[in-house]
């Protein structure tokens, strides 16, 4: 289960987790995504991904018909080695995600996409309305854990590290407004889960998951792990 810097040419397996580093910050991971199909990565390669940015880009339809992927140029790679039941089951979950996840046609961030987000919790699975339809809403990690959830959990959120308001905004350099709309209220420090939890958690074999996030893992860098 390797989690590697995307600095030479190698191959990715389909529902690879894909992310960059936040801007001039190496090794501060700061969006995450999956892998639709095994992917030639390169050094600064765009590529097509799977995330929430939001809006949810899943490949779900946008006003034209045409599939709404997103594109990202990775500077990490990770990914679980899947047999064909589940890696069938990482599909049907990232499809069932597609259907419940409030639908959007646009690419473009909009009240309508951040009613698709929350970052505290990672992910939320209830009815809009009571008595309605159960609807999901998640976070770019969310949207990861949501994907492998029943295959296999990557992460022990039982006691994640609580992060201040300083180093959330370097990660999602938003303002608190929105902040606020994805859960995270007050001043702070939150349990969050972070983007660079999950590629700690791939560089392990399965036996040794799920992995219990320390502080200071939402970086990762490749050449500095033990």
């Amino acid at each position: 289960m390797p989690s590697e810097n995307v600095t030479t040419e190698h191959s990715a397996p389909r529902h690879s987790a894909v992310a960059t580093w936040a801007t001039g910050l190496r090794g501060l991971v700061r969006h995450i995504g999956l892998l639709p199909q095994g992917e030639l990565l390169a050094p600064a390669k765009a590529v097509a991904i799977l995330d929430m940015n939001p809006p949810l880009r899943a490949s779900q339809p946008d006003e034209s018909g045409v599939p709404i992927v997103g594109q990202m140029a990775p500077d990490l790679v990770g990914f679980v080695e899947l047999n064909d039941d589940e890696a069938r089951a990482v599909q049907a979950n990232i499809e069932d995600i597609r259907r419940r996840v409030p639908h959007s046609t646009t690419r473009q961030m909009s009240h309508h996409a951040i009613r698709q987000y929350v970052a505290l919790p990672a992910f939320e699975d209830k009815p809009l309305v009571a008595g309605g339809p159960s609807m999901l809403k998640c976070s770019c990690v969310g949207f990861v854990l949501l994907a492998y959830r029943d295959v296999i959990q990557l992460i022990d959120d039982s006691n994640l590290p609580p992060i201040p308001l300083n180093r959330i905004l370097e990660i999602w350099p938003i303002n608190v407004q929105l902040l606020q709309l994805a859960g995270l209220r007050g001043q702070g420090p939150w349990p969050v889960h972070l983007p660079g939890y999950v590629f700690h958690a791939m560089g392990r074999e399965r036996k040794d998951l799920p992995y219990r996030p320390r502080s200071g893992d939402e970086h990762f860098d490749a050449t500095q792990q033990q």
